[in-house]
């Protein structure tokens, strides 16, 4: 709540006309929001799997040099027993909230300049929905 609050603050900030670094900001701030929120990631970063842990902790030595098979490829996934991360239905839900909103900005303005031409809007409103697309 508090960065999608930030977020609008510099949006409506930027759409008045209060420079381009706020507006730039507030599209790298949105690009980087939803690649964090739809990101998949391992869940654990350890270089062994959670059988050898224990042994490893008290005897380092033996587990020096394990290597997980590497071919194929779903065999190191499965000597490692890795968990991941994957988007919860609420980030999903949160991120489609985002580019809804954007989208719908731009079909908006899209519409404006389907009525009245490209002279209609201003250059600066159409470089502000491209940024918030790209």
């Amino acid at each position: 709540p508090l960065l999608r609050s930030l977020l609008c603050a510099a949006e409506e900030r930027a759409a008045a006309g209060g420079g381009r670094k706020v507006g730039k900001a507030a599209y790298k701030l949105r690009r980087r929001l939803l690649g964090a929120l739809l990101a998949t990631f391992p869940a654990d970063l350890r270089s062994l799997p959670p059988r050898l842990r224990p042994a490893a902790a008290a005897r380092p030595w033996e587990a020096w040099g394990w290597l997980p098979p590497l071919h194929p490829p779903e065999a190191f996934g499965e000597a490692m027993e890795m968990e991941w991360h994957s988007p919860s239905p609420a980030e999903v839900a949160a991120a489609a909230e985002m580019c809804f909103a954007s989208l719908e900005r731009a079909e908006k303005l899209a519409a404006e300049v389907g009525a009245g031409g490209v002279d209609a809007v201003p250059e600066a409103r159409l470089r502000r929905a491209l940024l918030e697309l790209r």
